[in-house]
């Protein structure tokens, strides 16, 4: 998108946006994508006309498309020398069976390679629409003179011709999975057991982050049962990876081969005692506190407030639900914690992936 646009090359968009000591850049995900502008409040008029200059109106310059997919094959050669990437391989297709989820979001070289110009075009034309269009100012701005930029902006687009894509549902885990991968020339390995989560929108968003944030770190629940006492982890933790259409918790261990059946054997103890035992008001406090804190301090943030804000309303929650999550979090206890561990950490439904060195 601000690789060039119908008036403005990759050089101009980029000398512009330097001129007027901005920063433009562009995001993508399994869910989204965009473009965020940020600089100073007197030159706002042009930022906004730049950076909807590159949303509605990219040319997609086929030099450009070339040289991006240089870009993008070199960052898949070295993914493939990533572990935790390789791991990934291995687990989302066993978690997500056919879903999208399954795959990696830079996708692969075979299908990097067939991209072309009037693909990206034809992308464009279906997905940029104002039904599926969410606009988020952040800074000295005036919600009338914001709503008049965006009019300005953004009011020629014509309403009704935007469908959103059909994807099946994400089927329920029958039961246990489990993969494996090698790699030469390696020392270490990576364990990965996961769980289906919650969604982006659903209530236990919170208590699952809440989860993650108990058993990670350094002063997490499995740093201590892994690395300090047992001394089997380079790296260890959990993830609450919540998505539009569904999610997973992920534990994972970067370890070494002979380690993995003692670390998987550490995983599933907290896991049964997150399940059994309620947690204890001072360590549910500590890491409540942590939670809300890092909150406050992302809630300072231009940049980053003005794309939850945007995203939360194009995900139909609405700004407000990002101002909010401080209170939820406050709201969490013991009971809610144990609740969703016996939900989401069912012992006979779950993904394993292991990728460790070639014998």
């Amino acid at each position: 998108l601000d690789r060039g646009s119908a008036k403005r090359n990759k050089l101009k968009i980029a000398e512009e946006a330097e001129g007027l000591g901005a920063s433009l850049k562009t995001f993508s995900g399994r869910n989204s994508f965009g473009v965020q502008i940020s600089g100073l409040q007197p030159d706002l008029n042009k930022l906004i006309e730049l950076a909807a200059d590159s949303m509605l109106n990219p040319a997609f310059p086929k030099d450009e498309l070339e040289k991006l997919r240089g870009e993008v094959l070199q960052q898949l050669a070295e993914q493939d020398e990533n572990l935790f990437v390789l791991n990934s391989k291995i687990l989302r297709p066993l978690l997500y069976g056919e879903h999208p989820y399954a795959r990696q979001t830079l996708g692969t070289a075979e299908t990097v390679k067939k991209v072309s110009s009037e693909d990206l075009k034809l992308l464009h034309q279906k997905w940029v629409q104002p039904e599926n269009l969410a606009v988020a100012f952040v800074g000295e701005i005036s919600a009338l003179n914001a709503l008049e930029l965006s009019k300005q902006h953004f009011g020629a687009m014509k309403h009704g011709k935007f469908e959103a894509p059909k994807v099946a549902l994400i089927a329920e885990l029958p039961g246990p999975k489990s993969g494996e991968g090698e790699k030469a020339e390696i020392t270490g390995a990576i364990l990965t057991l996961a769980f289906r989560g919650a969604n982006l929108k659903s209530a236990d968003h919170e208590t699952l982050d809440l989860m993650a944030g108990l058993l990670s770190g350094l002063g997490g629940r499995l740093n201590a049962a892994l690395r300090e006492k047992l001394g089997l982890a380079y790296a260890v933790g959990v993830q609450n990876d919540s998505q539009l259409d569904g999610g997973s918790i992920l534990f994972y261990i970067q370890t070494d081969a002979p380690s993995l059946e003692k670390s998987l054997a550490g995983m599933w103890e907290e896991v049964k005692r997150l399940r059994d035992e309620p947690v204890p008001p001072k360590e549910l406090e500590s890491v409540k506190n942590y939670l809300v804190g890092t909150e406050a301090i992302e809630l300072q943030n231009q940049s980053g407030l003005a794309q939850r804000l945007a995203l939360s309303q194009l995900y139909d929650e609405g700004a407000a639900h990002v101002f909010t999550r401080k209170a939820r979090l406050e709201k969490l206890t013991a009971d809610d914690l144990k609740a969703a561990a016996m939900k989401y950490l069912q012992l006979e439904k779950y993904a394993k992936a292991i990728i460790k060195p070639a014998k």
